[in-house]
């Protein structure tokens, strides 16, 4: 084969390999984990989040407080999340509401795809 036919065909291989699809590289959370109104906790990236289905929408939030990176807890009674090192808390819809945090809990995209909800961005 000539030196521009073997170059032909590798710049042909690289530009076919470069239209492949990429691997989707959300994390799936199963049905049976929110199924009744159920907050599933799972570690993203190193995180803690919560994920749970709010009618038609999914929501995932961060459980690491903006205040000083403590984990805060989901206070069902209370309606409410508290972090244990200084007393933060945060209203359900992870707005700072008492204590020293000033910026809301961090939101991540999170979608539903059929019965299950599909966190992270592809």
């Amino acid at each position: 084969m000539r030196r521009r036919s073997a170059l032909g065909v590798l710049a042909a291989g690289a530009l076919l390999g470069c239209h492949r699809k990429a691997p989707d590289r959300r994390l799936r959370i199963e049905p049976r984990q929110i199924a009744g109104g159920r907050r599933a906790v799972v570690d993203y990236r190193g995180e803690p989040v919560e994920v749970f289905r709010a009618g038609d929408e999914a929501v995932a939030r961060s459980l690491v407080c903006t205040h000083y990176g403590c984990r805060v807890e989901w206070r069902g009674d209370r309606r409410r999340y508290e972090c244990p090192c200084h007393l933060g808390t945060y209203d359900e819809a992870g707005q700072p509401i008492a204590g020293p945090p000033t910026r809301p809990l961090r939101r991540l995209p999170a979608v539903i795809e059929g019965d299950a909800v599909l966190l992270g961005e592809r």
